[in-house]
């Protein structure tokens, strides 16, 4: 059977497949045998390719149909005569997330009804600015952790993810228990102070001076900084020699012979259960216990309630939104001022409340 073959310029992703098909190849000539049983053949091109059974699937449709049709025809990108819809920007913030969230439990708790984004929109636009429609908010939502299941009754309902359930139940008996050991519970957050994203606030419980500015974009990688993780652990599409690397920094002898799912085996066997951030090795290094708040619930932490009243402060010496850094940084240091002790102990006290609802 003859097969075209291609004469122009391979870019970058078609280098992909042909790196995993070579570097497969190498592993059944060291092993002497194949990957997968010949009669797999759907199974063997996906491993080979890299992509998903599925993929290989459509494709294998697609050949079908082009050869019935004209052979001679190269297969197209899938979604070219789709007319792609530009999506907006969507800029809202954490205490605006925390708003929504508590919307939906409200459809719940309070008006024993199904929330669904028609009846979500007007009110959360009553709430916060949001000018954006339901296809931003939808897809805010998602973001947030909440899917849209089938019940019994074949009608869809919006539920949050399990394991950010119960991040929250493990977050608040935690809390509780520091609190009647008497501990002093400090938070950390950060946030941007204007709409165009110029500068980020760093704040420890509003700690006399324990505030930190700097200008959007100057980090040195895409993780957060409290998200960096101590010898993280490699993937199942890792780099086989970075798979190596990790497992004999852990003083196990592997070889280059071995397969791939063999030595992600092995990672697994020593991956630790819980991750293991720098952050949280910094601060137990000097004989602090960390608590990371569970995600989306700003209604646990009473800096999120000071960063709205900074905003607010912000806002109304930033009208037309294009303040110099130097004097946006002087009208947040004063907005900061703003937020007094009693505002403070006010901001505690109500998160206080919400911990025991």
């Amino acid at each position: 059977m003859a097969h075209r073959q291609w004469h122009g310029t391979i870019h970058s992703e078609a280098r992909e497949v042909i790196a995993n098909i070579v570097e497969i190849c190498n592993e059944e000539e060291l092993s002497k045998h194949l990957l997968l049983l010949l009669p797999k053949a759907t199974e063997r091109a996906a491993v080979y390719a890299g992509v998903s059974y599925a993929t290989v699937k459509n494709i294998r449709k697609e050949d079908k149909k082009r050869k019935e049709n004209d052979a001679n025809r190269w297969l197209q990108s899938p979604g070219k005569k789709r007319r792609h819809i530009s999506r907006s920007v969507v800029c809202v913030d954490d205490f605006d997330i925390c708003i929504i969230r508590n919307e939906i439990h409200n459809f719940y708790i309070q008006e024993k009804r199904v929330p669904t984004i028609p009846k979500l929109l007007p009110i959360i636009k009553s709430k916060i600015s949001f000018p954006w429609g339901g296809t931003s908010l939808r897809r805010i939502i998602k973001s947030m952790g909440f899917r849209w299941r089938r019940c019994q009754s074949k009608r869809k309902i919006l539920i949050e993810r399990q394991d950010i359930v119960n991040w929250r139940s493990k977050y608040l008996v935690k809390i509780k228990q520091y609190r009647e050991e008497g501990r002093s519970i400090v938070y950390i957050d950060e946030t941007w102070v204007d709409s165009n994203l110029t500068l980020i606030i760093l704040h420890a419980g509003f700690i006399p001076e324990a505030k930190l500015f700097y200008k959007a974009g100057g980090a040195t990688d895409n993780a957060p900084y409290h998200c960096v993780q101590i010898d993280k652990p490699p993937m199942p599409y890792s780099l086989k020699k970075d798979m190596i690397s990790w497992l004999r920094h852990k003083g196990v002898d592997c070889n280059e012979s071995m397969w791939k799912n063999d030595l992600y085996n092995q990672i697994l066997s020593l991956k630790p259960k819980e991750k293991v951030f720098k952050i949280n090795s910094i601060l137990s290094g000097h004989g602090h216990s960390v608590i990371r708040l569970p995600l989306y619930m700003c209604d646990l932490d009473p800096i999120e309630l000071a960063w709205a009243k900074i905003k607010w402060i912000v806002r109304e010496h930033n009208e037309t939104a294009d303040l110099s850094l130097a004097k946006l940084l002087e009208v947040t240091n004063e907005a900061i001022q703003e937020v007094t002790a009693d505002d403070w102990a006010g901001f505690c006290h109500h998160v206080e409340s919400q911990e025991k609802r």
